[in-house]
């Protein structure tokens, strides 16, 4: 049987690879989803999705009210909160990131808290609508040739073993991933952090949260320390207890074992079943190599960050947006194959700066906690007693310090939208988040009006194309530009679209135009330079030195 031809072979298929494919579509491509499991199963896993992340996927449009109506209330998501137990004493409180109206002025779509299952099923829906797009399971991805011009995978399927011959192979299958480990790529860094046992339950707690709604609950009793996440505050949460698997076999984690947990955890009696229970080792690993020839990793398979700052679907969301409009480019003859070199140089040190975060979050939660069970441990263990001395003025103001301590934890909106391609000094701003247009960065959003309707600067761009958003006085530069060597959409201010506020006029300074990458990144400022600067900028992507 001969093999089955595709542009982009995809394994896996959570949100990482479904939004590759989603992309692939977008910009013509073919692609093929190759998925080991016939359904999903297990626990909500992630519910951060960060500006950043909405943002790609309006560009695809998926709208973000359809996400956010699958989403967590504000009112209910907006905070984290830390106490001894959940009906028991609050040690203190942050708002969980920049979730009201006032992160309008940096984004048009804020962070929403989303259950993973309910976004994987908002892209496969997509999927299902998608001409371009075959997706295949229970099929398992076992091994791969590279030929040099093309990869051929064999693949297992019910019916049997077949071969699918692709020009591209992009790795999203998680952080077990078959394919890297197939490509020997080693994962250096951290690998175990802290042991976790993950107790997914289904609940009903409002009634016991009453004025305390959050989205985190961090329980800091040294006897059931844990972390609670609500996904839906009437039915749906997972615990994730702290416990140390060298001094303690998981398996010993029974399902009764685990109602105790929980009960501990909660402080009072309330009805709860238990879903699904499992061991986990939180780690902070990125690959030392993010290609070889024409297979690439994504997401998961490319680095697994603690999940202490959400960082990771939406790491893994940004590498399929950086990488898929790259293929396209060196597809299409837009860009010289080195080009794609440009992946790992990209997107390896924005994992590092998460990993880094991600791990620093968690080292900081860990003195909190650890300052509790010396509380607790000084009452002999004395649940309302430690209660009392944690109420004391020192000790709330020791608690305050500390809570304080983690706020770069649940705001960190200049490492949503702030990182920087081939800068490195952006990781310095983890709260702080300053808009500019200059080489590397997102292009920042500002208000606008297009035909009459609200918009936002981002709506200037198509993943399919690279765009040039011109000043006022720049009009001249569209007809100059029409015949790029690149698809080069054009936007002129005054023309396109109205700068009713200004802000875009002051982003812009003395700059005459802006032009951007498909995947939205600033590939160049031009000054008062003449059109065909620009130009050459698009026609030096063929040049083989780019990568």
């Amino acid at each position: 049987m001969s093999a089955e031809e595709t542009d982009v072979l995809i394994v896996g298929a959570g949100p990482v690879g479904a939004t590759a494919a989603l992309l692939c579509a977008r910009v013509g491509m073919r692609a093929i989803i190759v998925e080991k499991r016939d359904r999903r199963v297990g626990p909500p896993k992630a519910h951060a999705l960060n500006p950043r992340s909405c943002e790609i996927y309006a560009s695809l449009g998926i709208d973000y009210a359809r996400l956010a109506r699958q989403s967590m209330p504000r009112s209910d998501g907006g905070f984290v909160r830390f106490v001894t137990r959940l009906q028991g004493l609050e040690l203190g409180a942050l708002a969980y990131e920049r979730q009201d109206d006032d992160a309008l002025d940096a984004t048009p779509t804020p962070l929403i808290n989303i259950p993973q299952p309910a976004l994987e099923d908002i892209l496969l829906q997509e999927i299902a609508t998608t001409p371009l797009i075959a997706l295949r399971r229970p099929q398992t991805w076992l091994s791969a040739l590279d030929a040099g011009t093309h990869v051929v995978s064999q693949i297992a399927t019910p019916e049997g073993e077949r071969e699918i011959k692709s020009r591209y192979l992009l790795a999203c299958d998680g952080a077990d991933s078959a394919v890297r480990k197939a490509c020997g790529i080693d994962m250096p860094g951290d690998a175990r952090i802290e042991d976790r046992i993950m107790i997914h339950l289904a609940a009903d707690l409002r009634p016991l949260l009453g004025a305390r709604p959050g989205v985190l609950y961090f329980v800091t009793n040294p006897a059931s320390p844990a972390t609670l996440i609500a996904y839906d505050l009437a039915s749906t949460y997972v615990l994730m207890h702290r416990y140390d698997k060298a001094k303690e076999d998981p398996a010993r984690f029974s399902r009764e074992r685990c109602q105790e947990i929980v009960q501990q955890a909660i402080g009072v009696d309330l009805p709860f079943e238990i879903r699904h229970i499992s061991p986990w080792t939180m780690t902070a690993l990125v690959a030392e190599r993010y290609r070889v020839g024409r297979i690439f990793l994504c997401g998961d398979a490319a680095h697994r960050f603690p999940p202490s700052g959400g960082l990771g679907l939406n790491s893994g969301v940004q590498d399929a947006h950086n990488l898929v409009w790259k293929i396209a480019a060196v597809e299409r003859g837009w860009a010289h194959e080195s080009l794609l070199e440009s992946y790992q140089r990209e997107r390896q040190p924005i994992a590092a700066a998460y990993s880094a975060q991600s791990h620093g979050n968690a080292q900081r939660m860990g003195k909190l906690f650890a300052h509790v069970a010396s509380v607790f441990e000084s009452a002999g263990g004395d649940v309302a007693q430690a209660e009392h001395r944690l109420s004391s003025p020192a000790q709330r103001a020791a608690l305050d310090e500390l809570v304080e301590l983690q706020r770069p934890h649940f705001d960190s909106f200049g490492l949503q939208l702030g990182f920087r391609y081939g800068d490195e000094d952006w990781t310095r701003h983890v709260s702080d988040f300053a808009p500019r247009i200059a080489a590397g960065a997102r292009l920042p959003h500002a208000w606008i009006d297009m035909g009459g309707r609200r918009a936002s600067t981002l709506d200037l761009l198509d993943p399919t194309s690279f765009a040039l958003i011109c000043a006022s006085g720049c009009a001249s530069w569209r007809s100059a530009l029409k015949a790029s060597a690149v698809p080069l959409r054009i936007a002129v201010a005054g023309e396109d679209f109205a700068d009713t506020s200004g802000k875009w006029a002051a982003l812009m300074g003395e700059a005459c135009a802006v032009l951007v990458r498909p995947d939205g990144h600033v590939l160049h400022v031009a000054g008062s330079a003449e059109p065909g600067a620009v130009d050459g900028v698009l026609n030096r992507l063929k040049a083989p030195a780019l990568g």
